[in-house]
């Protein structure tokens, strides 16, 4: 009874904007109903996500809004870009320094100001890529309520104002990701695909034919950016606009501003690795270990204790349904083998099962990184235990029941726990190492790659020289990463030459402890 009258009232609202187009936000009356949200019904990001979509409801124009939300998505996109061209630039110079006989930093990449900033630019394009996927989300979840309950006018004079609404936003989509803002929005447009196909899937079980027509995918989809062929065309044809377009965010005040200010949080999370250890009392167990379980930064692996010249190659985001295989091949054939941070929200993919076995059958270590990849950063206080529930130990438990085993290392989204002492406490007390990396590939902005691959293995190999030894960051969710694997195994074997060596994370763990520990993967 309660959920009919909050529709009521929501679809009162809708026929009362239709007939007069005044806005009349009332966040109070419609934000009643919350979708269901990770942490918990009350969470703040999800009310501050609930009633900006009420405020995009009751907007004269939603499609400006969108517009605007977008406009700013590309502008920090293309100051990303340009962010990663100066930092390829200053971790050339690094690597040259090496070679004339400089001795690698093991904090070169990490401690980097440039590299802050193109952290703190991801972070925040994810945030309005969030804000977008919730309003699409909403908006159908809305509209399939609507058509539900269509036996009387009201709920089709509303079913029909939130086609119009989610027409306009299409329309903004496909108007902003012509020319350079391909680039831009691809990222957008993938989990918009993987969206829409879930709320297809989802209406096809619940037999509601009229809810699956829907115009969102033919948009979305014919924009993704799926081989690095088709990225270098277009690289190739809009080289002049990006290049304009990466000029004019570097001079954008309030873009560059927003951006060093949650770039100096990032900084300062990022170095506390690297501060001395805290006065937390050692086990008995582990007083001999360098790394164990810890919400020290015994707990956080960079690769410092690493033996000299020892490399770990770790992989987020996936399962992928292609490219995670694809990858793990590609290791294979070069008698290598990878550490997978999948996600738990990932592994409830039809295609799960299968990576999940392919990985255990051919040796890949498996590892966790999160249920939805949240920003432990903006999670309040009264929301941490909930965080912990759903990021920490659902998955957790996800993934010992479908890997065979618990997992023994868990990564942070975007590294963003350093400094969050539950988070970090509750890592340890699940068993987990946490998995920082040394090195970046930076494989998720295809702008700042022109020649595709080519340029995220040079990016890597001059890192590595940089560094020395330690932990190397990919994602198999991205097209060219697969490639860059293929470019990079030639270089992984020229320095094999001269003693590096490329192991898997539990192996490095266990020899930078020493022989005397107890290996810390043992089953």
């Amino acid at each position: 009874m309660y959920r009919n009258l909050v529709r009521a009232i929501f679809f009162t609202i809708l026929i009362s904007f239709t007939a007069c187009s005044t806005p009349q936000l009332d966040s109070q009356k419609n934000s009643e109903r919350y979708p269901s949200s990770e942490y918990s019904q009350e969470s703040d990001d999800i009310k501050k996500l609930e009633v900006s979509y009420q405020y995009i409801l009751n907007s004269r124009q939603p499609g400006q809004e969108m517009a605007q939300m977008i406009q700013r998505l590309s502008k920090i996109y293309y100051r990303a870009t340009g962010l990663i061209q100066q930092f390829d630039q200053e971790i050339g110079e690094s690597a040259k320094n090496v070679e004339l006989g400089a001795l690698p930093d093991q904090a070169a990449v990490v401690t980097s100001d440039v590299y802050a900033q193109i952290q703190a630019a991801k972070l925040l394009m994810d945030q309005i890529e969030t804000k977008i996927l919730y309003y699409f989300r909403r908006i159908n979840e809305d509209r399939s309520e609507a058509i539900k309950s269509s036996k009387g006018s009201t709920a089709s004079v509303a079913a029909a104002r939130l086609s119009e609404i989610r027409k306009e936003m299409n329309n903004v989509l496909k108007e902003q990701s012509t020319g350079p803002g391909v680039f831009a929005l691809d990222h957008l447009f993938k989990n918009l695909a993987e969206q829409h196909l879930s709320f297809i899937a989802d209406a096809k079980k619940r037999h509601d034919p009229d809810l699956t027509k829907n115009d969102d995918s033919d948009i979305i989809r014919s924009r993704i950016i799926t081989t690095f062929e088709k990225a270098k065309e277009l690289h190739k044809k809009h080289a002049a606009q990006i290049r304009n377009r990466t000029i004019e965010a570097s001079v954008d005040k309030q873009i560059n501003e927003t951006i060093i200010q949650e770039a100096e949080v990032i900084q300062n999370d990022f170095s506390y690795q690297f501060e001395g250890q805290s006065s937390e009392r050692i086990p008995a167990a582990q007083n001999s270990k360098k790394m164990y379980p810890s919400s020290t930064s015994a707990g956080n692996i960079i690769g410092g204790f690493f033996p000299a010249k020892t490399w770990v190659l770790t992989i987020d985001d996936g399962p992928h349904p292609t490219r995670s295989i694809e990858i793990m091949k590609i290791l294979e054939n070069n008698d290598y083998r990878g550490t997978f941070f999948w996600l738990g929200k990932a592994l409830g993919n039809s295609y799960a099962a299968k990576v999940v076995e392919y990985a255990k059958a051919n040796g890949h270590e498996l590892a966790n990184h999160s249920q939805t990849h949240p920003n432990f950063r903006k999670v309040s206080p009264s929301e941490m235990q909930s965080a912990i529930r759903n990021e920490i130990i659902k998955p957790t438990q996800t993934m010992t029941s479908m890997y065979g085993y618990k997992p023994k290392f868990y990564r942070c989204p975007y590294g963003g726990c350093n400094k969050i002492a539950a988070i970090r406490k509750a890592i340890a007390d699940e068993g987990f190492l946490h998995a920082f990396w040394a090195v970046d590939s930076l494989d998720w902005n295809q702008a700042a790659n022109p020649n595709g691959a080519s340029d995220i293995a040079k990016r890597v190999r001059n890192q590595m020289s940089s560094v020395g030894k330690g932990v190397i960051l990919f994602h198999d969710v991205q097209p060219h990463t697969a490639s860059a694997f293929k470019i990079l195994m030639s270089h992984f074997k020229n320095m094999e030459k001269s003693g590096h060596r490329f192991v898997s994370f539990c192996q490095a763990v266990d020899e930078g402890n020493g022989e005397k520990s107890e290996p810390f993967c043992s089953k």
